[in-house]
């Protein structure tokens, strides 16, 4: 898969070189830990820049390899196991898009909250 040419416009508005540290600190908890990304932090300036000429030139995108993850209690799930380039766009991206929206609540009560509304809803739509 291609990502076509992305305008510089863009290329600029999006956060390189955050989404590339955000990464390089990242837990992930269904994949074994990546002792590489320590090393990484060297190349810091070369791989944003590598990431900002991909994504004006058209960033070729393959089929990421999956990995299973075992989920708690049975059975697995897939995971992609996307490259750091990939991983630093896509962050950026998601970053971007994502920034006009507030934070979600992720608290308890947020949660109850959530998980009652539909009964609450059926009690007052009655």
């Amino acid at each position: 898969m291609n990502i076509p040419e992305v305008g510089a416009g863009l290329v600029e508005a999006l956060n390189l070189g955050g989404a590339f540290d955000a990464e390089i600190v990242a837990e992930r908890n269904l994949v074994p830990p990546e002792p590489w990304l320590d090393g990484l932090e060297h190349d810091r300036a070369d791989l944003v820049a590598h990431a900002t000429t991909a994504l004006r030139s058209g960033l070729r995108v393959g089929p990421a390899p999956i990995v299973l993850a075992r989920k708690p209690g049975f059975g697995t799930r897939p995971i992609p196991f996307l490259s750091i380039e990939e991983r630093i766009v896509y962050r950026a991206l998601v970053d971007r898009a994502c920034g006009e929206f507030p934070p979600l609540d992720r608290s308890h009560d947020a949660y109850v909250r959530f998980s009652t509304g539909p009964l609450y809803y059926s009690f007052d739509a009655a």
